[in-house]
């Protein structure tokens, strides 16, 4: 759900404020957001933007862009086996 709170003002404050926080003992939301959502207790950390390559850039600088080598990491990553 990490976008899905950020474009729907009616989730966030029934997330954020009312239902879950207020009535579920110890429950902890993790939300992932471009903005803050305003609940009550809400931390937000900002975090920096990963570097990308340019339109033009080469292979060399493809392969050390970070965005790229997160894609690439996760693509190696272990595979979930279905049950």
């Amino acid at each position: 759900m990490p976008d899905v709170l950020s474009r729907m003002p009616p989730l966030t404050s029934f997330v954020g404020r009312d239902l879950v926080l207020r009535q579920c003992a110890g429950v902890r939301v993790l939300a992932t957001s471009r903005e803050a959502l305003g609940a009550d207790g809400e931390r937000a950390w900002l975090i920096p933007l990963l570097s990308v390559p340019g339109a033009d850039d080469g292979i060399d600088a493809i392969s050390e862009s970070e965005a790229v080598g997160l894609f690439v990491d996760r693509a190696r990553g272990p595979t979930p086996r279905s049950s």
